[in-house]
């Protein structure tokens, strides 16, 4: 069977109530939109002059996706009323809804007591909540705002954008850091080190002749020398294509 497409005022909240609660039904409305809730309140203009209310009230408890009666002394009293149209339409759909899945939220606003209301017996298998004068309290406002929340899938998509995890060790922007940060600094090390031995192969350069020339007054000179002078210098005697046999000896007797 083809699903008419679902509109704009399906994400709502009914708040069914008799006439002489309108003040407690605001209270209630006002609380719940304060948090984000859509709530669909006739009170508000649902019923604009010139509508076919009946219909359009059939159609909002039909595409709804909580429905609130407000039971009082009030609705007591009255044995007739729109109200209980309402409340009728609410039962009957939610025959059609499954075991577990909240729809009707049966509030009481006074002191009637639960198995004295008049009321459709659908309402008796859910839980029943007090909010005299349609106060809410907090932990009331939460449990609506969960329900109403998992119902629109609103909570469902707070939860999945929470849940996209942060960059790991194996992750690929992970890797990247790791990679990148090692090499940049292996690279300046080895620009110092070079910019370090050419300074040094320079300043030392005139005296390796002689040096090479007479190893053994080297080995003298550097017992007394500088151990990081005679590093480098070794350095330099190794790595230049054009030292000789016995500079590499030279070398290997300076870094000893």
């Amino acid at each position: 069977m083809t699903q008419t497409p679902t509109s704009p005022v399906s994400k709502a909240i009914f708040i069914s109530y008799a006439s002489q609660d309108a003040d407690a039904a605001r209270r209630i409305c006002e609380t719940l939109r304060a948090e984000g809730v859509e709530i669909w309140f006739d009170a508000d203009g649902g019923l604009e002059h010139g509508d076919e209310w009946d219909a359009k009230i059939r159609r909002q408890i039909k595409e709804c996706v909580l429905f609130i009666p407000l039971i009082s002394a009030n609705t007591q009293s009255r044995l007739e009323g729109y109200f209980r149209i309402e409340w009728e339409l609410a039962a009957q759909r939610a025959l059609g809804i499954a075991a577990g899945v909240p729809f009707i939220l049966p509030v009481v606003i006074d002191d009637t007591r639960e198995p004295e209301a008049l009321v459709p017996e659908r309402f008796r298998t859910v839980q029943w909540t007090r909010l005299p004068g349609g106060v809410i309290s907090a932990d009331v406002k939460q449990r609506y705002l969960k329900l109403w929340s998992h119902r629109t899938g609103v909570l469902k998509a707070q939860e999945a954008a929470a849940s996209v995890p942060a960059p790991t060790a194996s992750s690929p922007a992970s890797r990247a850091t790791k990679t990148t940060r090692p090499t940049f600094v292996a690279g300046l090390i080895g620009a110092v080190v070079i910019a370090a031995a050419v300074i040094a192969y320079l300043t030392l350069k005139p005296s390796r002749s002689a040096a090479a020339a007479t190893p053994s007054a080297s080995q003298s000179a550097a017992a007394s020398a500088d151990p990081e002078q005679l590093v480098k210098h070794a350095r330099e005697l190794i790595y230049d294509p054009d030292s000789a046999r016995n500079e590499f000896a030279l070398a290997e007797n300076l870094l000893r």
